[in-house]
């Protein structure tokens, strides 16, 4: 597995499409709490995404801005099946104001209900709320569901890193995807 992660960014002045925070029949989106993190913990598991001990947590959660943190719950069952994170977290070379959208799960019996597109959309519509201008994401070449729920809420790849253009050339075709690098971030670069 590559060392370093794919990212992919916002382009700034894009707007969520209308039907993005749209939940399927039977599903809740609502803000987390400390009541929510045993189920969190469980999820986060459940889904290898992350250590998430008191410490980890306490440095994570340091950096959601207001209402960042947001969950999806199953009204039948009051499973929380979904979760991700508005984050300020910039990082120095690359996004100096960057706001992350972080922490995406959604649970795999819930899967092919679109739970990770509204949660990242809810996240992203947080950091535009509270006026971000350089929103990015990090994600793993193999999560390829995730991807292309990224890649249709608005997500572009940001060829950030040598290696990026081979990396996205296998994801796009994995996806079927259009593979087209002159007009992604730091395409000019690395194409």
């Amino acid at each position: 597995m590559p060392e370093t992660q794919l990212h992919m960014v916002w382009p700034a002045g894009r707007a969520l499409a209308e039907d993005a925070l749209g939940l399927p029949e039977g599903y809740a989106l609502e803000p987390a709490g400390s009541d929510h993190l045993p189920a969190f913990r469980e999820l986060m598991a459940k889904v290898a995404l992350g250590q998430w001990n008191d410490e980890n947590l306490a440095r994570v959660r340091a950096t959601v801005v207001p209402s960042g943190w947001q969950v999806v719950r199953h009204q039948a069952t009051g499973a929380l099946v979904a979760t991700g994170m508005a984050q300020l977290n910039p990082i120095a070379d690359l996004y100096p104001e960057g706001h992350e959208v972080g922490w995406i799960a959604a649970h795999p019996d819930h899967g092919g209900r679109g739970l990770g597109r509204v949660i990242t959309a809810a996240a992203v519509a947080r950091l535009l709320d509270v006026g971000a201008t350089e929103i990015f994401l990090r994600t793993d070449d193999y999560r390829l569901p995730a991807i292309k729920a990224y890649l249709r809420l608005g997500f572009v790849p940001h060829l950030w890193a040598d290696g990026m253009v081979e990396r996205w050339r296998t994801v796009c075709d994995r996806l079927d995807w259009p593979f087209e690098p002159p007009t992604w971030p730091g395409g000019d670069q690395r194409h």
